[in-house]
């Protein structure tokens, strides 16, 4: 039998292939903060300038191909606020 990682309590239960999941809920919720701070900027470029990532990355969020790491969260809000 072959032994993993998870055997000798390397990796937490809570991650997969390296990473944390994330729920359903989270996801969308992260989804939204992103929607809702292009929207006050009017510009995808210009949300990826202020936090600090790839336009593309920002263009996978807003779209809800991809989850928004729990880092950028923080910033989107920041957008958010000081636009409003």
């Amino acid at each position: 039998m072959k032994l993993s990682a998870y055997d000798f309590g390397l990796k937490p239960p809570t991650t997969v292939s390296g990473r944390r999941h994330v729920s359903a809920s989270e996801r969308r919720r992260r989804q939204r903060v992103c929607q809702q701070a292009v929207q006050c900027l009017l510009s995808r470029d210009r949300v990826a300038e202020l936090i600090g990532a790839a336009p593309a990355s920002v263009r996978r969020w807003d779209l809800g191909v991809s989850t928004v790491p729990s880092r950028y969260i923080a910033r989107l809000f920041r957008i958010t606020k000081e636009a409003a």
